[in-house]
């Protein structure tokens, strides 16, 4: 598999493992990034990754290019600090120009926003629902504005 379609067609996976329920909301989450910001991404989740579930690259309006790298949280509790922080340190092995994505399908506790918001590495926090079909929140911290150089996402 290497997208939400095709990870779906698969029948013989049991939906009730842990594995099954993060891989499909890895894929959702990537699904919700191309076709709301088109974030062009691909998963690179399993024993091995580091930490990171995904990486790409966002090309923005005014042709910059800036590579990603994103961890997903597939928990009926919301995203403790510990994610964020967790993700700054994956953060610390990249180029300047790589911004962290953390997606959480239950929303982030009021400490890890704290976190979040007082972090000197570039994150963007996500909350993908209804199956990859809703981005509920998409926030960045005062450490992406110099990448992202002006620009504003607004509700369609």
């Amino acid at each position: 598999h290497n997208d939400l379609e095709s990870f779906l067609s698969i029948k013989d996976l049991d939906p009730e493992t842990k594995v099954y329920k993060g891989t499909l909301y890895e894929y959702e989450t990537i699904s919700c990034l191309q076709k709301n910001f088109g974030i062009i991404t691909r998963r690179v989740g399993g024993a091995n990754d580091s930490g990171i579930d995904f990486r790409g690259r966002w090309i923005l309006p005014n042709y910059q290019q800036l590579n990603l790298v994103g961890q997903c949280k597939n928990s009926s509790n919301k995203c403790p600090p510990s994610s964020v922080r967790e993700l700054e340190g994956v953060l610390g092995f990249e180029s300047e120009d790589t911004l962290g994505i953390l997606s959480s399908k239950s929303g982030f506790s009021k400490y890890a926003i704290k976190r979040f918001v007082a972090s000197p590495r570039p994150l963007i926090l996500i909350s993908v629902i209804q199956n990859g079909n809703i981005c509920e929140r998409f926030t960045w911290n005062k450490s992406c504005e110099k990448l992202l150089d002006g620009l504003e996402v607004t509700l369609r």
